[in-house]
C-alpha cells in the first residue's frame, strides 16, 4: 500500500491533527486510540499534544515521540 509524508500538521480539538501530505492530500489523523500506550500517553497532556510538528518524516513531539508515515496516513480521514 502507498503512502506518503507530511508535510503540515496543525493541532485540532480532542486530539485530532489536520495533516497536508506530500501528494497535496489533506486528512484528520485521530491520536485518542494510541493515548492508552505507555509511549503516546504524554499526549493527553493539552499543552503538549500541541506541540505536534512534522520532522524528517512524519509527525513528532518533544522527548522522541513520533509516530511513523504510514500509520498517520492510512489511518487518517479525508476531509
Amino acid at each position: 500500500m502507498e503512502f506518503y509524508r507530511p508535510i503540515k500538521a496543525e493541532p485540532l480539538e480532542a486530539y485530532k491533527i489536520l495533516v497536508d501530505f506530500e501528494n497535496g492530500e489533506r486528512k484528520v489523523f485521530d491520536v485518542a486510540p494510541y493515548l492508552d500506550d505507555s509511549f503516546w500517553s504524554r499526549l493527553r497532556e493539552p499543552t503538549f499534544f500541541r506541540l505536534v510538528k512534522v520532522g524528517p518524516l512524519s509527525l513528532e513531539w518533544p522527548d522522541g515521540i513520533d509516530i511513523c508515515p504510514e500509520e498517520v496516513y492510512l489511518n487518517s480521514i479525508p476531509v
